[in-house]
């Protein structure tokens, strides 16, 4: 079957409308910021982000947008916090979503401080991304030494990189057929086909950040 290839797309699948999609989502995501503010439980955030999202598209997202605040931020992808956080001013914020622009996947994340200011942890999480990145596209790795290369210097900031639901994935026309994890490539992944995804835990503060995007 051709779908048993991890890098297998249709026939009818276009680049350019998948780097469309994908500069859409990120102007989606500060949009979505803008929208959380203190006094909001998170499940309120959430809610009004995917409005906005069904309002700007016309279509739901390809994956259930995942709005963590705080204590929230350590969790994995779909894990339910016992009670919804209160986000206040200064709270640790993610946001990670999967718009469906024009019939492509957008798929987008990134942590900030609510109020503004700066945290070393987002930071950090944003910035070993785009030096992993950077690492892909010199280097060449295959998606499993791009992971562990993600370990490695995760440990060497003194964070812990979280795997559990945060381990690269496909990105395709809407809906994508394969289900396969960037992690276990054992070849250098394509451009414009895998989501690097970077979920770093700060555990002596109990928080995480998480910062995602299109390897391109």
């Amino acid at each position: 079957m051709p779908h048993d290839d991890p890098e297998w797309n249709r026939e009818r699948f276009e680049p350019r409308r998948l780097l469309a999609a994908r500069a859409a989502s990120w102007a989606l995501l500060e949009e979505a910021f803008a929208l959380v503010t203190p006094g909001m439980r998170s499940d309120e955030a959430r809610a009004r982000v995917d409005a906005m999202l069904l309002a700007r598209t016309g279509a739901r997202p390809w994956h259930p947008t995942q709005l963590r605040v705080d204590a929230e931020t350590v969790l994995p992808f779909g894990a339910k916090p016992s009670a919804p956080a209160l986000v206040k001013d200064g709270s640790l914020v993610f946001v990670d979503m999967g718009p469906t622009v024009d019939g492509y996947e957008g798929d987008v994340a990134t942590t900030r401080v609510i109020g503004g200011g700066v945290d070393a942890l987002a930071h950090a999480a944003e910035d070993l991304h785009r030096e992993l990145s950077g690492y892909w596209r010199v280097h060449r790795p295959s998606g499993r030494e791009l992971y562990a290369r993600a370990g490695e210097r995760a440990r060497e900031l003194s964070y812990t990189l979280a795997l559990t639901g945060a381990s690269g994935h496909r990105l395709a026309d809407h809906p994508h057929e394969v289900r396969a994890k960037l992690r276990a490539l054992e070849r250098c992944p394509r451009a414009c086909a895998w989501v690097l995804e970077i979920h770093l835990l700060d555990e002596g503060r109990a928080r995480g950040a998480f910062h995602e995007d299109l390897l391109c």
